[in-house]
């Protein structure tokens, strides 16, 4: 038998390729000693701690509202929980009834699955995680929208919101006043001024984001 030297090279026919050597090992390297987990990945418990925490919020909520305790929420009683929750996560007292009768009857269309008149606890869940009862949600509305209210009168007229799309990108055919006066009254304006509840409906409706409008506005 023929043995070859340990830096002695097999000569292989003209053409042909080594083929890669293939480590077989399955070692796993452990971890260094002081390695530990995250503390901010969740855990399963954790998870299911705030799930649990955040349906007893929305139960909690929809009990609230809910003041004739027939456990549905009608449309004066949304308006009164929406309107309240702005008024608190604010941090200052909006006027009586700024969300318009039909702002609040376009909400009330949207999440009234079974077009009852009313919202049950699973079509309010809905309303909810949906953002537009979250503080901070609100609270990011409400600077986007008095950052495109350029005359601080609570109100957005055609112009303002026109200047504001157009500062956002949207093409110039959409941002045309004609344009800008139909899509507000879609959402609820009234004498050609949209306010703060139909602002929130429109930007959800086009996907916009209210710390981008501020980032661009502001």
């Amino acid at each position: 038998m023929h043995y070859l030297h340990p830096h002695q090279s097999v000569a292989r026919p003209h053409g042909a390729y080594l083929l890669p050597r293939i480590s077989t090992s399955r070692r796993v390297l452990a971890p260094p000693p002081n390695f530990r987990k995250s503390a901010w990945m969740p855990t399963h418990e954790t998870i299911a701690e705030q799930d649990r925490q955040k349906r007893v919020m929305i139960h909690t909520r929809f009990e609230d509202a809910d003041k004739d305790r027939n456990g549905r929420i009608d449309m004066h009683e949304l308006r009164s929980l929406l309107e309240h929750a702005c008024s608190d996560s604010l941090q200052g007292p909006l006027m009586e009834h700024w969300l318009s009768d039909a702002e609040v009857s376009r909400l009330m269309q949207r999440y009234d699955l079974d077009n009852s008149g009313d919202l049950s606890a699973d079509e309010f869940e809905k309303l909810v995680n949906d953002g537009l009862l979250l503080d901070e949600k609100l609270a990011d509305y409400q600077a986007a929208f008095a950052a495109v209210d350029r005359d601080r009168s609570g109100e957005l007229t055609a112009d303002e919101l026109s200047i504001a799309l157009e500062r956002l990108g949207w093409p110039d055919e959409r941002c045309s006043l004609d344009k800008v006066a139909e899509l507000m009254a879609r959402y609820g304006a009234v004498e050609g001024r949209l306010g703060l509840g139909g602002f929130m409906a429109l930007m959800k409706d086009n996907m916009l984001d209210a710390r981008e409008v501020q980032a661009y506005l502001g």
